[in-house]
């Protein structure tokens, strides 16, 4: 998931290049993932939902850490 606010001046063709800037980099760090993509995107998104609404849900809900 990706959320993003524009500033409120930036321009149609400012806040495309914004966000492909951003997926670009979301994607490449999953890419890099030690344990693969889909479990780098997993964590990451587990520390965002952790971020804005505490602990995630445990298994059987969500798959167990890998760290």
């Amino acid at each position: 998931m990706i959320g993003y606010r524009a500033a409120d001046q930036a321009t149609p063709a400012q806040v495309l290049a914004e966000v492909e800037a951003t997926v670009a980099r979301l994607v490449a760090e999953a890419m890099d993932g030690p344990d693969g993509a889909i479990v780098a995107a997993c964590t990451r998104a587990q520390a965002f939902v952790r971020g804005w609404w505490g602990e995630p849900p445990t298994p059987p809900y969500a798959p167990e850490d890998p760290g």
